[in-house]
């Protein structure tokens, strides 16, 4: 039942444990009902269901690319989900008993954001209420089974986040000391490979530009003669806001490009803009509400999107540029003259380096086979024309601690606070009823 949108509105896992809470059954199911299921386990008198641990072990396969078509795996794993679900249901236990909650808000709040996230999925809210109607559920009352389970996720962050996870902490001795017991068991650093690149940008031509400020031109004119600001930009729009009538999110200085934001901040509630020009084309504005440096905003974009013409043209000037770069030119200096990389561009178009699954597949095949010091082809990357030169490959070796400080004091950290949970949840299991009759 309602599978597909629980899916999709599933809450979080709770602190990256292997499961998160089943938000599909109702809280408490006993009696016959519970008779018939079989019970997986109970923690005082809350029940959780053969069928709930099934359906959250469905759940975190799909998250997590799990197989359950091996038997003897798929047993295993709703073992691991099963216990997942006794910790959180056993400190949501504790919680209560400490009255700790969450306020209306509070769950209000997450739970808008779940459904926001459900919708956007689907792709618009007609069809997230199409498929409410096929699972015979309406938007208040998935509203409704989400709102317990938030109730309690929220609860159990706040009671672990004050007994464990604020004692926690890690230091540099911690991570040297991680990376010394561990360090046979961490993976390789991978063959690394240093670049140089030059980009060649595609930009569109003034026709283009011309043909995308006439229609965002023609938008404002009927916006001016009364239209509906939300059909025009569900109709006009390119933004993946056009879904939404054009609303955008509660924005503040720095959210979104600064001459979008300086052109909004200048409007009053229900004012329209001129046609306001960014590096992403043509936006039309209206403000809905302004608190404070807050601002509530819809727009219409019009793209300029370069045609073909101007990628045939960037092309052209890549394969000059490569012509100059094979013909042993100063890849440096060609860089520095041609290359629409700003990051690079000062440096001769130096890239730090990196692994080969940094890059696309198709840009990856590319690098993979250059030998040192060999200028690639042209290739077409998301930006333009890219062309390579390989600077350095170096061999796949074992991590310096000093390279991997950062991701060693969060392991460290990690480790911690796993150890010190568990230490803890084992105290709660003396002071609360809890069995385990396992998962069939």
């Amino acid at each position: 039942m309602f599978r597909r949108i629980l899916l999709l509105v599933c809450a979080a896992a709770f602190l990256g444990s292997v499961a998160a809470h089943a938000a599909a059954a109702p809280k408490k199911r006993t009696g016959k009902r519970a008779t018939v299921d079989g019970t997986a386990a109970v923690i005082d008198s809350a029940v959780i269901l053969q069928s709930e641990v099934t359906d959250q072990a469905l759940i975190m396969a799909q998250q997590n690319n799990v197989d359950l078509r091996d038997t003897a795996a798929a047993r295993e794993f709703k073992k691991r989900v099963l216990d997942s679900m006794v910790r959180k249901k056993l400190i949501a236990s504790e919680a209560h008993r400490q009255g700790i909650t969450a306020t209306p808000a509070e769950v209000d709040a997450q739970v808008d954001q779940m459904l926001t996230s459900a919708k956007r999925t689907l792709g618009s809210d007609a069809a997230f209420l199409e498929q409410l109607r096929k699972e015979n559920l309406t938007e208040e009352g998935l509203r409704r089974k989400y709102s317990d389970d938030v109730r309690e996720d929220l609860a159990v962050r706040r009671l672990v986040q004050r007994e464990v996870q604020g004692k926690v902490s890690a230091d540099t001795n911690d991570a040297r000391a991680f990376f010394l017991k561990h360090k046979t068991e961490l993976p390789p650093r991978p063959d690394m490979y240093r670049l140089s690149v030059i980009l060649v940008e595609v930009h569109a031509g003034d026709s283009v530009k011309a043909r995308a400020r006439e229609k965002a031109t023609t938008v404002l004119t009927r916006l001016r003669a009364g239209e509906d600001f939300g059909k025009l930009a569900t109709l006009f729009s390119d933004d993946p806001s056009a879904r939404e009538e054009g609303k955008l999110p509660w924005f503040t200085p720095g959210t979104f490009d600064t001459t979008f934001e300086k052109a909004a901040r200048a409007l009053k509630p229900g004012q329209v803009s001129e046609v306001v020009e960014t590096r992403f084309g043509f936006h039309v504005i209206r403000v809905d509400s302004v608190q404070g440096e807050k601002t509530l905003a819809r727009h219409i974009l019009v793209l300029v999107q370069p045609d073909t013409a101007d990628s045939v043209r960037a092309l052209e000037k890549a394969r000059a540029v490569r012509a100059r770069a094979f013909a042993r030119e100063d890849f440096g200096k060609l860089a520095q003259q041609f290359s629409d990389d700003p990051d690079s561009r000062s440096r001769g178009g130096s890239l730090e380096p990196r692994e080969l699954s940094a890059f696309s597949p198709d840009i990856g095949g590319v690098v993979s086979k250059l030998l040192p010091m060999q200028v690639s082809d042209v290739v077409r990357s998301p930006s333009g024309w890219v062309i390579f030169r390989l600077d350095e490959k170096q061999p796949s070796r074992p991590y310096e601690y000093a390279e991997v400080t950062e991701q060693l004091l969060q392991a460290a950290r990690d480790e911690k606070f796993n150890a010190a949970l568990d230490t803890w949840v084992g105290e709660l299991k003396k002071k609360h009823r809890v069995t385990v009759h396992g998962v069939r």
